[in-house]
Formats: C-alpha cells, sequence, structure tokens
C-alpha cells in the first residue's frame, strides 16, 4: 500500500505496527499483546517493510501512555526487534 501511495504523490515516512494493540474493539481489529508485537516485528514486517520500503520508519507501540514502559522495554531490549524500531508512538488521553 506504500507504494500505492507514492503513485499519487502521498509519501509514507513512518508506520506504527498496529493502532491501539490493547483496544479489543467491537469491530475487525488486531489484539496484540507486547510479546506477540516483538514476534511479529522481528518475525516479518521489519526485515519486510526494510528491504522493500528502506527509508519507512517503524514506530512500536501505538496505544495509551500508561501501559509505554512496559511496551518500550519489549520493543528496545531485545536486539532482534529493536534493529527495526525508529521509536515509539504513544497516545497521550489517558493513563
Amino acid at each position: 500500500w506504500i507504494d500505492a501511495y507514492k503513485k499519487h504523490d502521498v509519501p509514507i515516512w513512518g508506520v506504527t505496527f498496529q493502532n491501539e494493540p490493547e483496544n479489543p474493539a467491537g469491530w475487525d481489529a488486531c489484539v496484540y499483546n507486547a510479546s506477540e508485537m516483538v514476534e511479529w516485528v522481528s518475525g516479518s514486517l521489519g526485515p519486510v517493510l526494510r528491504k522493500e520500503q528502506p527509508g519507512v520508519k517503524i514506530f512500536a507501540f501505538d496505544h495509551n501512555k500508561d501501559h509505554v514502559v512496559e511496551w518500550a522495554e519489549a520493543s528496545f531490549t531485545d536486539p532482534a526487534v529493536s534493529q527495526y524500531f525508529d521509536g515509539i508512538a504513544f497516545h497521550w488521553y489517558t493513563g
């Protein structure tokens, strides 16, 4: 989808692995915990995105600030996954 946006002159400079990964929404959504994020990013998203879109940054977490420390520790203590993250995203409106 990043290539499709580029074709319409919409540059994508960064993505998060999942918006609100802890939200069990009432619609189609993915719920992740920190260890599941690590597994998916280190084994799939990170390697593929770095190969196919090397200039696009990847941000961990992207949910409420009350759990940011737990997710930051999971994201940045293991080099197998931290090599793919350029930062961490979080929401300030709760926690």
